[in-house]
């Protein structure tokens, strides 16, 4: 609240039948102040709020009515219940066989259930190329064999080559508070399901696991971190227990089953006091994997306007500090350590998201092999998403145009949060190298018409070689990488040579960790491959 955060409210008739119909939620015209109450261990709440006739004209009132005509609600943040995500979920899985029509594979499961009995959803997608038809995964013990409100039979989803297509896991809501979280993983949820180029290109190259709710109970009851028990589940991925902590257990039971296969670990968050979209990263002990740890985060800031590599933190404190509202108890039962130290993959991250703002505006490149209509060079309108909505085939241009940096952000809202996720989608394709559209070395608009496009992004090599002075001014550990490399080179390119050229070699020489990279450097070295826009119609 010292950074004028304004709750948000709503207003509807009380003649509405369908109150979910009125979702326009905004923040309160006046600010918002708050204090603790250290003796109750509480916050108290002040704002100002004016029930005039503003709101008495717009709602019509019967004659003899002597209510006001209308109800107001207040929320902390954008809220989204657990109804409506389960109603959201029955939706889509009523869409899965108009969605395999279009080659996506959509499978909605019972994960298991929580303390009070409610759904821990988990569902999958890809594309249907790699799919065992005749296979499932084996149901695990913790697994219902029926769903419990229909009777009706909880089938795994199929089986997929995993040497070809590796899982990529994203969860959210945790904390049941942190709503902003839940919009996240709606805009990489749209993106999967839509029929952008780089949704198919992310379909055939991977397998989406996502538990869209992990605190069902907390949400229902209206907690900010916590679930029935009053324990923030996001202390226990150390040791869960199925009978105290069903939803963890179950999400690491599952993970470590496929340790060999995991890709990455995303879970998701939001932050009431630091400013911006962020990720707290691991701090892994080889220079090569954390550099390829911190080269997937840099990709999200190069994809999303709101999202600050400047604000990550891969500190080794990170991983095991205490936070005083959890009773002591450390980050090493988080998700993104606990997965790690489970299954030893490198890409595990928590995404924090501000209820309020940011402290700047990335720059972000235009989308390469766009085909822009001529006058369509111009920024997006300021605070505007530029990854915006989709048309199917009617794709809209102002989704691939760039941003200049600003020094300022506006509030955010749903928009926004659902940009960050896309956002974490496509880094996916830029980190592989296989973006049809990548905005890695696109040009970059500017809010000046008389100065036309002037400015590039980073291409996929500089990223790399800037992530790597990071890490060489926090550790000094490159240097013996570097002189074994000088004298398999013969000695030859001097200083400036060895550096510009640090990412092919470490690329080529094999010590890149999970994937192959050289075949990906080699198609940024092809651009005309990548196609225009029009050869993706």
């Amino acid at each position: 609240y010292k950074q004028e955060y304004r709750p948000f409210y709503k207003v509807v008739p009380t003649s509405a039948t369908d109150e979910s119909a009125f979702n326009n939620w905004q923040r309160l015209p006046n600010p918002a102040s708050g204090k603790p109450i250290p003796d109750e261990n509480m916050m108290q709440l002040r704002f100002k709020f004016k029930f005039d006739s503003h709101f008495l004209g717009q709602m019509s009132k019967a004659e003899g009515d002597e209510s006001c005509g209308f109800k107001v609600y207040f929320a902390f943040c954008y809220p989204q219940s657990y109804v409506e995500s389960q109603t959201k979920l029955m939706q889509l899985e009523a869409r899965t066989e108009e969605l395999k029509s279009k080659g996506i594979y959509f499978h909605r499961e019972l994960l298991t259930q929580s303390l009070d009995k409610r759904r821990i959803d988990m569902i999958t997608i890809s594309s249907l190329s790699d799919r065992e038809d005749r296979e499932r995964d084996q149901p695990m013990h913790f697994t219902p064999r029926t769903v419990p409100e229909s009777g009706a039979e909880n089938f795994r989803a199929h089986k997929f080559s995993y040497e070809r297509k590796k899982i990529v896991f994203v969860s959210s809501r945790v904390h049941p508070g942190e709503t902003p979280a839940q919009f996240v993983w709606d805009g990489f949820l749209n993106l999967l399901l839509s029929d952008d180029c780089r949704a198919v290109q992310l379909r055939s190259q991977y397998v989406f696991k996502m538990v869209p709710m992990l605190n069902p109970d907390g949400v229902a009851r209206g907690h900010y971190r916590t679930d029935t028990r009053g324990c923030n589940l996001n202390r226990f991925y150390d040791e869960p227990t199925l009978e105290a902590h069903p939803s963890i257990y179950a999400v690491k039971s599952y993970l470590t089953s496929q340790k060999q296969n995991l890709k990455l670990y995303l879970d998701l968050h939001a932050h009431a006091s630091k400013r911006g979209c962020f990720i707290y990263g691991n701090h892994l002990s080889s220079c090569e994997r954390q550099l390829a740890n911190q080269l997937y985060v840099k990709c999200i800031s190069l994809n999303s306007p709101w999202f600050e590599y400047k604000g990550c933190d891969f500190s080794r404190k990170g991983m095991s500090g205490k936070d005083k509202r959890d009773n002591g108890l450390t980050k090493e039962g988080s998700g993104r350590v606990g997965i790690f130290n489970a299954t030893g993959c490198t890409h595990c991250y928590t995404l924090e998201c501000n209820y309020n703002e940011g402290l700047g505006t990335n720059q972000i490149g235009s989308c390469t092999g766009v085909n822009f209509p001529e006058g369509s060079a111009m920024a997006n309108l300021f605070g505007e998403s530029p990854i915006n909505g989709y048309e199917g085939m009617k794709m809209k241009f102002d989704r691939y145009v760039g941003n200049p940096s600003r020094m300022t952000t506006p509030k955010y809202n749903r928009e926004m949060f659902c940009n960050v996720g896309e956002g974490c989608a496509i880094a996916l394709l830029d980190m592989a190298g296989s973006n049809p559209l990548s905005r890695l070395g696109g040009t970059v608009p500017t809010t000046n018409p008389s100065r036309g496009v002037t400015l590039a992004s980073s291409n996929w090599i500089g990223v790399v070689n800037e992530i790597k002075q990071e890490i060489t001014r926090k550790r000094g550990e490159w240097e013996v990488i570097d002189q074994s490399v000088e004298i398999e080179d013969g000695g030859g390119g001097g200083g400036a040579g060895k550096e510009n050229h640090f990412a092919e070699r470490w690329l080529d020489s094999g010590d890149c960790p999970m994937w192959k990279w050289a075949g990906d450097v080699q198609q940024w070295k092809q651009p005309e491959r990548r196609g225009s826009m029009a050869g993706q119609r």
